[in-house]
C-alpha cells in the first residue's frame, strides 16, 4: 500500500500483490526451510514429509508477517495441519523460541545462517522444502522515481545475477 499511494520509491518484498500497478525484479532466493534445535526428535532422522512435522508446535509471526503468509498458505496446498501453533511477534522472538525448545519453525534460511552454522539449529530435511521465494525491488509503475531511487533500481536490474550469487555465501546446512 505505501508503494502503491507513492509514500516510498522502492520496496524489497517477497509477496508482491499482482493487483496494485507494480513493477517488480526478483533479485535474490530467500529459500525458506524448516528448523529445530539439535535435540529435536525429529532432528538427525534422515528425510522427512511435511506432514510429519504437523505433531509438533509450529511457531509462527503475527498476522500481516509475508513469510507467515506464504508458509501457511504451501502448508494449506500441501494438506499440513499444525494442530499447535505459537503466534510470536518478531522473527528474532521466533528463532529464540525454537532455541529454547517450544516447537518447529519455517523460516528464511538467510535468518537463520549464524545459528546454523553454530549447530544451536538444525535443517530438518523435510522433502517438500525448501520453499522458494525470491526477494523483489518493487515500485509504482506510474511513480516517477527520484534518480537515486532509479539509479538503484536499474543497479538491481543489472546486477540481479551477481546479487543472487551473494546466496552462495550462505549454502544448505551440510554442504
Amino acid at each position: 500500500r505505501r508503494v502503491a499511494v507513492h509514500r516510498d520509491d522502492l520496496l524489497i518484498m517477497t509477496m508482491v500483490p499482482g493487483d496494485r500497478g507494480l513493477e517488480f525484479v526478483p533479485f535474490m532466493e530467500n529459500p525458506i526451510i524448516a528448523v529445530a534445535r539439535p535435540d529435536h526428535p525429529l532432528a538427525g532422522r534422515g528425510q522427512l514429509a511435511l506432514q510429519e512435522l504437523t505433531s509438533c508446535p509450529l511457531l509462527l509471526r503475527e498476522p500481516g508477517s509475508a513469510t507467515r503468509a506464504v508458509t501457511e498458505e504451501y502448508c494449506h496446498q500441501k494438506r499440513a495441519h499444525f494442530a499447535r501453533t505459537l503466534e510470536i511477534g518478531s522473527l528474532e522472538a521466533q528463532l529464540e523460541g525454537v532455541i529454547a525448545g517450544l516447537g518447529l519453525a519455517l523460516l528464511p534460511r538467510h535468518a537463520v545462517r549464524r545459528e546454523l552454522a553454530s549447530g544451536e539449529l538444525v535443517e530438518l530435511p523435510v522433502a517438500e522444502l525448501p520453499l522458494r521465494r525470491s526477494w523483489c525491488v518493487v515500485h509504482a509503475r506510474d511513480k516517477q522515481l527520484t534518480p537515486v531511487a532509479q539509479a538503484f533500481f536499474e543497479f538491481v536490474c543489472r546486477e540481479r545475477g551477481w546479487i543472487g550469487a551473494l546466496t552462495d555465501r550462505f549454502p544448505p546446512q551440510g554442504q
